[in-house]
C-alpha cells in the first residue's frame, strides 16, 4: 500500500507541479502583454506630442474644436470679404509712362504711388507703342514690389483689340 501511496502523491505532485508551471506561463503572458501595451501607449503619446499622431495632420479635419459648424461659415466669410478689384491706369508711350491724370511721370513715381495702395488694386499697363524696355522695366518694378498687374495694348485703327490676358502676374 505504501507504494500505491507514493505512485498517488508523486501524480499529484506532478499534477500540481504542471499548474504551476502553467500559472507561471500565464502571468508571464499577462505581463509581456501589459509591457507591449504600456510601449505601445508611450510610443503614441510621444508621436502626438510631436505633432504626428495617428493620421499625420493630413486630412480634412477641423481643429479639433469639435465645432465644425465655424469652419464653413469663417471660409464664407472669408470669401464674402474679398474686395473687387480696381485699377491703376498706367499708359506706356514710347518711353514715358503716363498715369491716371494724364501727367507724365518716371518710373519711381508710379512705384512710390502703388506702393500706398490697397492690395485689391491692381496695374493695368496700356502699351501704346512703348518701347519694350519701358514696358520691361515697369514690370520688374511691380513684381519686386509684388504688385499684379495686367498689359493691353491700345485699339488698333482697324478697331481690334488685343488684350494679353496670359501677362496677368501675381
Amino acid at each position: 500500500m505504501s507504494i500505491q501511496n507514493d505512485v498517488e502523491r508523486k501524480m499529484r505532485d506532478d499534477l500540481e507541479n504542471k499548474e504551476k508551471k502553467e500559472k507561471k506561463k500565464k502571468k508571464k503572458r499577462l505581463l509581456f502583454l501589459l509591457i507591449i501595451l504600456l510601449l505601445l501607449a508611450a510610443l503614441l503619446a510621444i508621436l502626438n506630442w510631436l505633432g504626428l499622431g495617428l493620421g499625420g495632420g493630413k486630412g480634412a479635419g477641423g481643429d479639433g474644436s469639435g465645432n465644425d459648424e465655424a469652419t464653413p461659415s469663417s471660409s464664407a466669410a472669408a470669401v464674402e470679404s474679398v474686395e473687387d478689384p480696381e485699377y491703376f491706369d498706367v499708359k506706356v508711350s514710347g518711353s514715358s509712362y503716363i498715369i491716371n491724370d494724364n501727367s507724365v511721370v518716371d518710373l519711381d513715381t508710379i512705384v512710390d504711388s502703388v506702393k500706398g495702395l490697397k492690395d485689391n488694386y491692381i496695374v493695368r499697363i496700356t502699351n501704346d507703342n512703348a518701347t519694350a524696355n519701358a514696358i520691361d522695366d515697369l514690370k520688374s518694378k511691380l513684381e519686386d514690389e509684388g504688385r499684379k498687374y495686367i498689359t493691353e495694348e491700345i485699339k488698333t485703327e482697324e478697331g481690334a483689340s488685343d488684350t494679353d490676358a496670359d501677362s496677368e502676374k501675381a
